[in-house]
């Protein structure tokens, strides 16, 4: 078990499922709902993300968000960063309930004042979108490596370092 304080952790999975490596957020969190947890740290399934999750975000003070990324690196690479580190790439300013990105969704919650947690995202390069309902061998094969990403953004909160940058 990894030590953490007080404050709420919320570990977000978020993906499509049926379009291979796309899923690999959902992927990690069935893995970790199946470990033990400080009572602190809640493991959720986002689904396709959007909108419907500040439900889920409102009464977290951190946010660990685990998506397949892509950052232009090899497939199964697993890079940890805030939202602060990169900038949306979206080039659709209309809005939708079902579709905005992490950045979209942060101002949102500032524009109507919610409480906005900490983020820290863990994207993952994916090798395969396609329409498939498994993985890559290559980013199903990062699994374990993802996990303890989050065990590491976790004990840095309850070392009181909240969810400063990452190193790796």
């Amino acid at each position: 078990m990894v030590s953490s304080n007080s404050k709420t952790i919320l570990v977000l999975g978020v993906g499509n499922l049926l379009m291979g490596d796309d899923g690999v957020g959902i992927h990690v969190v069935r893995e970790l709902e199946g470990m033990k947890w400080p009572p602190n740290v809640r493991i959720e399934d986002g689904g396709m993300g959007g909108v419907t999750l500040i439900s889920l975000w409102e009464d977290a003070d951190y946010v660990i968000l685990i998506d397949a990324a892509d950052m232009r690196k090899p497939a199964g690479a697993c890079v940890v960063f805030s939202p602060e580190d990169v900038r949306s790439v979206k080039k659709d300013d209309r809005f939708s309930l079902h579709h905005t990105d992490l950045l979209g969704l942060l101002d949102l919650m500032r524009t109507v004042s919610l409480k906005t947690p900490l983020v820290r995202v863990i994207g993952v390069q994916p090798q395969e979108i396609e329409w498939r309902d498994q993985l890559s061998e290559t980013v199903r094969c990062k699994i374990p490596a993802i996990i303890s990403l989050v065990q590491e953004e976790i004990a840095k909160i309850g070392q009181g370092g909240g969810l400063g940058k990452c190193t790796k």
